[in-house]
């Protein structure tokens, strides 16, 4: 993944901090890509984090919105379209998940994607605060360069033809 590699998810650029290097993102593509919207929520006090807690345990979920970008790439279809995932922590099978689904526009297709889950509350949170922005940056690049090839232009620099 490219948090580990040291690049940027949705530009490609290099990383220099280690917050961005964490976030997969530099500050400019995590908010681009929505990554402040809840990052507050981890500088929760922990009363907070005990009712979100409580909240889970007694069968709760907590939704980090829908309005997530997800694309299942698919190296031989040409033309990827993203779908809108919706991303939740919830308490499952003994553990805290992270997790989304993912609806197409005109199907009833819905996937499943478990992005962490883990006996701390915490943990799981700050998976689920992650995946949106960095799903979202994934359609982002991936489109840019769709679009490139579309035009007839290098994929990852956008210049001249298509090698």
């Amino acid at each position: 993944m490219s948090e580990r590699s040291g690049s940027c998810t949705r530009c490609g650029r290099a990383l220099k901090d280690s917050t961005s290097v964490r976030r997969g993102m530099g500050p400019v593509c995590w908010v681009a890509s929505g990554g402040n919207v809840f990052e507050s929520d981890l500088t929760a006090d922990d009363q907070e984090w005990a009712r979100r807690e409580a909240v889970l345990l007694q069968g709760g979920e907590i939704d980090l919105g829908a309005n997530w970008r997800y694309i299942d790439h698919d190296p031989k279809v040409a033309l990827q379209i993203p779908r809108w995932m919706r991303i939740s922590v919830r308490y499952r099978g003994g553990q805290f998940e992270a997790y989304g689904f993912t609806v197409f526009v005109g199907e009833r297709d819905v996937k499943e994607i478990i992005f962490a889950r883990s006996p701390n509350v915490r943990v799981a949170y700050a998976a689920a605060v992650t995946a949106g922005p960095q799903s979202d940056a994934r359609a982002h690049r991936l489109m840019r360069v769709q679009a490139r090839r579309a035009k007839g232009r290098h994929p990852r620099t956008g210049r001249g033809a298509a090698a």
